[in-house]
Parts: structure tokens; C-alpha cells; sequence
């Protein structure tokens, strides 16, 4: 088992270089190295590499985080094939395509920009926090039994106050007269 070593330093203080130079002299001793940088340095610290060894990098992998993890799982892990993320927005353009007729929530907000990557967001975060989609299916189709309760609801309060409208005018009108206040009106409330 190698040793690992975090190598600290402000910018520009010669660490690039100073690990270079161990790689090179690790190298020479027939030891192999794999050096983790940000995503974005992974070409330009090959070339470096290259360029401070002469000869390539045989024995020097040069990984981001990514690619790093990439290769474990494809040497140890599952053997299952990575979706980059313009393969996962391309492969939910085409279901949102094909679904077009059942999308009715959604009307033609799907063909817009951002809709794809919207989607994939909330994909990658209901995974996350271990959420399946025939799941999620069952929690909607409660929602949309509790949204029709609330319409029966809605519908019930609208009738009750039509109703109470309707005794409270019976109520009044009965003894015939218009003032607001009839002692025939409330004994004829009494008995409703």
C-alpha cells in the first residue's frame, strides 16, 4: 500500500512544480503514481507531466475526482455505464417528446429551455435523498384524491352557504313583514 501525501502552499509558491519533480523521481524508481487534481487541470497537468519526464507518462495516471471514480467503479464497482449529463438532458428531451400527449400539466413548457435540465435536477435530487419514481407516483395519486376532496369540500361549503342564505331569508319573510328584527320572524327561527 502507497502512502498518501496532502501538499499545502499559497498560489505560486512552487507546488506544481515540487510535485513534478517527485512524480519524476518516482517514476524513475519504478514506483507508480496517480495524481488527483480539479476537473479542469487534468489535460494541462499531463502535458506538464510529460513535458518535466521527457518521455510520457507510463507509469503516472492523472485523474480528476470524476475520472478517478469513474475508473474504480469500472474496475471494482458494478459494471454499469455512467450517463454524462448532455446524454441524461438528451435521453429526457426524448421521453418528454414521447409523453407529449400525457404531459398535459406541463402544456408546452417541456419544448423550452431549461425544461430538460429542470428535470434532470429534481432527478438527480429525489435519488439523492432516496426517492423512487413509482413512489413518488403513489404520493401524486394521494394528492390528486386529496385535491378532489377538497373540490367535494369546496363544493359542500358553497352549497351550506346557499342553503343557510336561503333559511336565513325564509326566516325573515315569514311573517311577511321587511323590518329585520319580527317577533314573529325569530319565533319562526326558534322552530328551524
Amino acid at each position: 500500500m502507497g502512502r498518501v501525501s496532502i501538499l499545502t502552499g499559497r498560489s505560486g509558491s512552487g507546488k506544481s512544480r515540487y510535485l513534478r519533480r517527485m512524480v519524476a523521481e518516482l517514476i524513475k524508481k519504478g514506483e507508480r503514481v496517480l495524481y488527483i487534481v480539479p476537473e479542469q487541470f487534468t489535460f494541462e497537468t499531463e502535458r506538464a507531466l510529460a513535458e518535466a519526464m521527457g518521455c510520457g507518462l507510463w507509469d503516472a495516471d492523472v485523474f480528476s475526482f470524476t475520472s478517478l471514480a469513474r475508473r474504480v467503479l469500472n474496475e471494482f464497482g458494478e459494471r454499469r455505464t455512467l450517463m454524462s449529463e448532455q446524454g441524461r438532458l438528451m435521453v429526457i428531451r426524448k421521453c418528454a417528446d414521447e409523453l407529449a400527449p400525457k404531459l398535459i400539466s406541463f402544456g408546452r413548457v417541456y419544448h423550452r429551455g431549461g425544461f430538460t435540465g429542470e428535470c434532470a435536477r429534481f432527478f438527480i435530487e429525489a435519488k439523492r435523498a432516496g426517492i423512487e419514481a413509482d413512489a413518488l407516483m403513489d404520493a401524486a395519486n394521494e394528492i390528486r384524491r386529496l385535491a378532489q376532496s377538497c373540490t367535494i369540500w369546496r363544493c359542500f361549503t358553497a352549497q351550506a352557504k346557499h342553503i343557510w342564505r336561503a333559511r336565513r331569508w325564509m326566516r325573515r319573510n315569514r311573517c311577511g313583514c321587511s323590518r329585520s328584527f319580527c317577533p314573529k320572524a325569530s319565533l319562526a327561527r326558534a322552530t328551524l
